[in-house]
């Protein structure tokens, strides 16, 4: 009688088991294409901001007050999140040609440039381009 017991248990029992373990294949093949996807979206981030990511520490031993430490290291983590970029550019003074009075640059004016390397590109794949301010004229007459 145990005997026939289970022998009608034993098939639903195998079925059951054989599903569980195409249950967990599955779970392992779609974890480790997760796991893929997510290496793939690191290593795009990678390849994208790597320039602009930098690592340093930043530490003082004359502080007493855990507050002034704080916002000392703030500031210093402030100046260093935007960091200073300085270009030289060589430019045409068209304004002494015949009818390009108004493409004269000054100090003050706005114009852009384009750094692949720093700026990156835009969504439509084009050079990025950021607005910048001319600080310094400096004239070569040779």
């Amino acid at each position: 009688m145990k005997k026939d017991i289970f022998n009608k248990l034993e098939q639903p029992a195998k079925i059951a088991l054989e599903a569980i373990k195409n249950s967990m294949d599955g779970y392992k093949l779609n974890s480790f294409s997760k796991v893929e996807q997510k290496n793939a979206v690191l290593r795009e981030f990678l390849s994208k901001y790597s320039y602009f990511l930098r690592e340093s520490t930043w530490t003082k031993d004359d502080y007493t007050d855990d507050n002034l430490y704080y916002l000392d290291a703030r500031d210093s983590l402030h100046s260093a999140a935007f960091p200073k970029i300085s270009y030289n550019i060589n430019v045409v003074n068209m304004a002494d040609y015949e009818n390009y009075n108004c493409y004269k640059l000054q100090v003050g004016d706005y114009t852009f440039v384009e750094d692949t390397e720093f700026f990156g590109w835009d969504d439509k794949g084009r050079p990025a381009k950021e607005w910048v301010v001319v600080t310094e004229a400096v004239y070569d007459l040779e």
